[in-house]
């Protein structure tokens, strides 16, 4: 750390002290990371094998969650710091202090790496159990933890310079996103259909910290260790390049310059592809006031609903050409399952992030109290939210269900003696998915209302609907699984009754209470400036506050 970078680090540390999220984070991914390797564990028992068998399945796993964990995390922390910072106003003052860019750029990067080293630190002690059961080394879990803290070194360093691009959060977190995204996972399978599964370790994917952790658990051929340092040290360097760049135009990206005609050409361009031309933006315009104002406050992005489209075809290619890579002729149904995890995993995020950050963001620019002093009621105005929500993923939604529901009728066509097991994962899957869209969406509404950023909400939302379900599930069966020793096939089918049991009552509960506490009490929390999400007396929000209070 530089000396100028210290008064950053200094006050981004005294700000993160006194938020009780960073020391919940750590009692969190602790406990997340406890529950998982339990399930993880129960699971391998129930179908008895070596003990080193059992460790080494378990730690890949965890390893791959970290790995998800650490970039997540990194995006969720870092992809408004200097966003927000140019919103405000107040980057430009820091520069008129003796500060080097380089400074700013070091001080960001050690500050909103703090609670995501705190959480990784939490992960690490779990990673280390697999050692107990044989079949891992104490080398690969050391070269697991140089993996986690150099991909996090590296995701944070990626989302900097795209937040010293963006000015609006949403935007930075999803091109933060996209291009961890692309690193990860596209050069892999750019690498793969280049010369198949032997050019893993080759080219581009190194670049690739999914490909690190695939070599650190033990895959790839003699030499794996050797062209996993390479892949590491490839990161690295990949990681100081973005600094140096952000660093280097962070003094002219922070300013408002003056627009020459080059610009304004360009900025129209870019208008036109986004929003459309005239034409269509004044024919949008006339349909969507029509139907509610807020609707076309909303949408007046046209292009934007193009997006989920554009990723569900993405992955798609990616999985074809993977297959073709691999020369896979027959996708097995308990990988599509998983890739449907995957996916209702992803689109409960970005549908979270979007929902908070409608109400976030017009709180933040002072829109939200605005819009109520309209004649518009609370009703017309979530009326127009459902509606922008339901056209930029309503569609591709419903593809996903139906693409899903036949897989289902194909795991029921299976001979396997256990499609009748896959289907009822596949139909389970749907209905917490549903159901949690619903209740993700009316919770992320009412946590943008009363949240100070975007960011927080969308955490928040995540906790509650995501996290906790799996923790209760977590909890319920290592308890059964400890008193009743039951077969394999039922303890299955528990789960899965338990687990939509669980998910479709705390999205009933939270997303009904969202709801009611959204078509009564807006206008209260619209003047109340960064209200706390629950201001009831006596409730646990509160209790929390008196708790972490300094």
């Amino acid at each position: 750390m530089t000396v100028g970078a210290r008064p950053i680090v200094g006050r981004e540390l005294l700000v993160a002290a006194r938020r009780s999220s960073t020391y919940w984070a750590r009692f969190q991914a602790a406990l997340m990371a406890l529950v998982v390797a339990g399930l993880i564990v129960v699971d391998q028992t129930m179908s008895p094998s070596a003990p080193a068998v059992m460790g080494a399945r378990l730690f890949r796993t965890l390893s791959f969650l970290a790995l998800i964990y650490v970039m997540l995390a990194a995006v969720r922390l870092t992809s408004d710091c200097l966003s927000s910072e140019k919103r405000e106003g107040t980057l430009g003052f820091l520069f008129l202090t003796d500060l080097k860019p380089l400074d700013v750029v070091i001080g960001k990067l050690t500050a909103t790496s703090l609670s995501g080293l705190y959480g990784l630190a939490a992960i690490l002690p779990v990673l280390v159990l697999p050692v107990l059961c044989g079949g891992v080394s104490l080398g690969d879990v050391c070269r697991l933890a140089v993996l986690l803290l150099n991909s996090l070194f590296f995701a944070v360093a990626v989302a900097l310079l795209v937040s010293a691009w963006c000015w609006q959060a949403r935007t930075a977190a999803s091109m933060s996103f996209l291009i961890l995204l692309a690193i990860s996972v596209v050069t892999p399978v750019v690498a793969v259909c280049a010369g198949g599964l032997a050019s893993l370790s080759a080219g581009v994917g190194l670049l690739s910290p999914l490909t690190a952790c695939w070599l650190a658990v033990g895959g790839g051929t003699g030499r794996a260790t050797e062209w996993f340092w390479v892949s590491v040290l490839l990161t690295h360097l990949l990681a100081w390049l973005c600094l140096t760049t952000c660093g280097r135009c962070l003094p002219k990206l922070w300013m408002d310059r003056p627009v020459d005609k080059n610009r304004m050409r360009w900025r129209e361009w870019c208008r036109g592809m986004l929003m459309g031309n005239a034409r269509t933006r004044a024919a949008f315009r006339v349909r969507a006031l029509r139907r509610n104002p807020i609707f076309w406050l909303g949408s007046r992005e046209v292009r934007v609903r193009w997006y989920p489209w554009l990723f569900l075809g993405s992955i798609a290619a990616i999985i074809g050409l993977s297959c073709w890579g691999l020369q896979v002729r027959r996708v097995d149904l308990l990988w599509l399952l998983v890739v449907g995890f995957a996916l209702h995993l992803f689109f409960k995020q970005w549908l979270t992030h979007f929902a908070s950050s409608a109400f976030a963001t017009d709180r933040e620019q002072g829109a939200l109290e605005l819009l109520l002093s309209t004649p518009l009621s609370v009703r017309d105005l979530m009326g127009g939210h459902r509606l922008v929500l339901w056209r930029q993923f309503g569609y591709p939604l419903l593809f996903l269900v139906l693409m899903e529901l036949a897989g289902w009728i194909c795991a029921l066509g299976e001979a396997d003696a256990d499609r009748w097991l896959i289907s009822g994962f596949f139909l389970g899957g749907i209905i917490i998915f549903v159901a949690d869209l619903w209740a993700m969406a009316w919770l992320g509404w009412w946590m943008g209302a009363v949240s100070r950023t975007a960011a927080q909400a969308s955490s928040a939302t995540a906790l509650r609907i995501l996290l906790l379900p799996v923790g209760l599930l977590g909890v319920s069966l290592l308890t059964v699984h400890l008193v009743w020793n039951m077969p394999e096939t039922v303890f299955l089918w528990m789960s899965v009754f338990v687990y939509v049991f669980i998910s479709v009552g705390i999205d009933g509960w939270f997303g009904g209470r969202a709801r009611h506490r959204l078509l009564t009490e807006l206008r209260v929390v619209a003047v109340e400036r960064y209200a706390s999400g629950d201001t009831r007396p006596g409730s646990w929000a509160k209790l929390r506050r008196i708790l972490w209070s300094r």
